[in-house]
């Protein structure tokens, strides 16, 4: 993510820091890959990464941390599994935080979604499915052991859910009624939209989440396309029953060589597309 991922506002500033320091910190040997090879070593290069972003006074509590770049790309589910020395991402984001928490207490964690595509989770990053009849009607795994976790946890106000979702050119959901209007209203909601609003509740006691899209985007070309992102728009400007007003998103990626959506500035790398802005 080194450095593509910009926006106006500090927050977007705060991520995209987050990403170029990972990708350039001694430390970091491409840390997507590296939870494969060694799971270990990739939770003690994030906690050397959280400590040095600490000790800068220039990244010094403007600090987003994206734990890990869609875990079903790397065949990684909520569940323990045979990639990344058997662990699943319950086990994992929590070894990382508990790291990152420990040398970085005010440091944010992004957490994205995963082992839910098909009926639940639009793509890779997304997929927080925790209800009993979403998860079995979809044949997912569920995401409510890695919440009933965090419930316990001193950073659990550190951490934010960061969905990817894409337009049906990058996402292959090409059916209609499942990406626009009520059907994606459903499935967004049904995934993590109702953290912001009903969030977790284990114990009698219920958490809400905000939400970060950490990554969506288009070439804006396709009419599927745009009718879909028009309702996510909306989407995100709603505050109703079943979900709160979800502001925040980040535009992937903003060089103009992205094969999947171009960028958000056009092929000279310095103009802003203007109807991808607005």
């Amino acid at each position: 993510h080194a450095g593509e991922e910009r926006g106006a506002g500090r927050g977007w500033e705060r991520e995209r820091v987050a990403h170029a320091c990972a990708a350039d910190h001694p430390s970091s040997s491409l840390l997507s890959f590296q939870v494969l090879d060694d799971p270990a070593k990739w939770v003690q290069s994030w906690a050397d990464l959280a400590r040095d972003l600490a000790a800068d006074p220039v990244t010094r509590n403007r600090v987003m941390l994206d734990i890990l770049n869609e875990p079903d790309s790397r065949g990684i589910k909520w569940d323990a599994g045979p990639g990344a020395g058997g662990y699943g991402m319950t086990a994992l984001y929590e070894m990382a935080m508990d790291a990152i928490y420990k040398v970085n207490p005010t440091a944010l964690m992004l957490v994205e979604g995963t082992g839910q595509l098909g009926k639940v989770a639009m793509n890779w990053g997304d997929g927080f499915a925790t209800d009993p009849a979403i998860v079995q009607a979809g044949g997912v795994q569920s995401a409510a052991p890695f919440f009933t976790k965090m419930m316990r946890k001193p950073y659990l106000n550190n951490i934010v859910i960061s969905p990817h979702l894409y337009p049906p050119s990058v996402s292959t959901q090409t059916d209609p009624a499942a990406v626009t209007g009520a059907g994606l209203a459903k499935r967004l909601t049904d995934s993590f939209g109702y953290l912001t609003k009903q969030g977790f509740c284990a114990s009698g006691v219920c958490k809400t989440f905000p939400v970060v899209f950490g990554e969506t985007g288009s070439k804006f070309t396709e009419p599927l396309d745009l009718r879909m992102l028009s309702d996510f728009a909306a989407y995100m400007q709603t505050d109703d029953s079943t979900h709160a007003k979800m502001p925040n998103m980040i535009f992937w990626c903003w060089n103009a060589n992205s094969g999947d959506t171009g960028g958000f500035v056009t092929d000279n790398w310095k103009d802003v597309w203007r109807r991808r802005a607005r």
